[in-house]
């Protein structure tokens, strides 16, 4: 046989011994995995904590959020200039993008003299001492279009981003398929801000299908033709478990029909054990599941009572082997 025919006999046994499968309609085949994959439903939620707003609401622009101005500079509170308007006024605040913007806010309000006008020093929809400039007659700046929220500060609105995705594998072994999740925490300012918050999305869902990929290519285990399968007994005498421990992180206070988040911080497994952790609360409601922030803290969405009080709250962290750790504390839920 010549060099050219080797080659060829070379190839062809290759060829043999690496078949890439025929993979079903709709299923695409993974070099690296030697399976065949399918995406069968992936979703990614987005929830608003922090401000009274879903966050379709904000992406299709019916509701815009603003922050107060908190404009102090030359306000004269004291003065015998400040009013109270007979109706509404015009109220501001300033947005995510850093600029001012005005909106009719229909709750009379306090106006007191400053530089440049008067600002809001009561009153309102919110209520508080916000010092935005405000006028009766006409808007000082753009109007919003829409709703408003208005807020203290966005450094306390969060875009929690849920994604969860299932996949399907196949190849000699059988078929198996899984579930995966992924979650981001995102300020509302960077959240706005993005290039493309598609692209925000696609990124975390596409941690989701590589978890739900890892997950289902657990199950596939494939044994060799004439693989001779030997089970041994190994007795161990398993080590004294140590509970899991960390700090319960709650605010100092929360305001009336609220939406915030109770943390447990540092949290931790002397032993290495996965941990969970679960909370329970006196009053108010606890929604959606307990997820990791960035910084590792393990949290859950909060909405505070209508009625001021003090609320209770229980953490339980969890290992899996048996240990467990309660951890305990209090904050007020006060008027706005």
């Amino acid at each position: 046989m010549g060099l050219t025919g080797a080659i060829t006999a070379i190839a062809l046994a290759s060829q043999v011994q690496n078949p890439v499968p025929s993979c079903p309609s709709g299923w695409t085949f993974n070099q690296s995995r030697g399976t065949c994959d399918k995406i069968d439903n992936t979703n990614v939620t987005a929830t608003v904590v922090g401000a009274r707003a879903s966050a379709s609401a904000l992406a299709t622009g019916k509701v815009t959020i603003l922050a107060d101005v908190l404009a102090k500079a030359g306000a004269k509170v004291k003065s015998p200039a400040c009013f109270w308007t007979k109706g509404g006024f015009w109220n501001s605040g300033r947005g995510a993008d850093g600029r001012l913007w005005s909106f009719w806010d229909p709750v009379p309000g306090k106006l007191c003299p400053a530089k440049g006008g008067y600002v809001k020093v009561a009153g309102g929809t919110t209520g508080r001492a916000c010092f935005n400039p405000a006028r009766v007659s006409r808007p000082l700046f753009p109007v919003v279009k829409g709703k408003v929220v208005m807020v203290r500060s966005f450094a306390s609105v969060r875009i929690i981003l849920n994604a969860v995705a299932k996949v399907s594998l196949t190849d000699t072994c059988g078929s198996a398929s899984a579930s995966g999740t992924a979650q981001a925490v995102i300020r509302l300012r960077a959240w706005i801000r993005a290039k493309s918050r598609s692209g925000v999305q696609a990124s975390i869902l596409g941690r989701a299908v590589a978890s739900a990929k890892a997950t289902a290519s657990a199950q596939l285990t494939c044994v060799p033709p004439g693989t001779t399968t030997v089970t041994t007994t190994t007795t161990t005498t398993p080590a004294v478990n140590r509970p899991p421990t960390g700090q319960l992180a709650l605010p100092k206070h929360l305001f009336t029909d609220r939406t915030h988040f109770i943390c447990v911080d540092n949290v931790s497994d002397p032993d290495g054990n996965p941990v969970t952790v679960s909370f329970q609360v006196s009053a108010g409601t606890l929604s959606g599941n307990v997820y990791t922030q960035s910084g590792g803290a393990r949290c859950q969405v909060y909405s505070s009572p209508s009625s001021p009080q003090e609320i209770s709250v229980w953490a339980t962290l969890r290992d899996d082997r048996g240990g467990e750790t309660p951890l305990f504390g209090r904050f007020p839920v006060v008027r706005d």
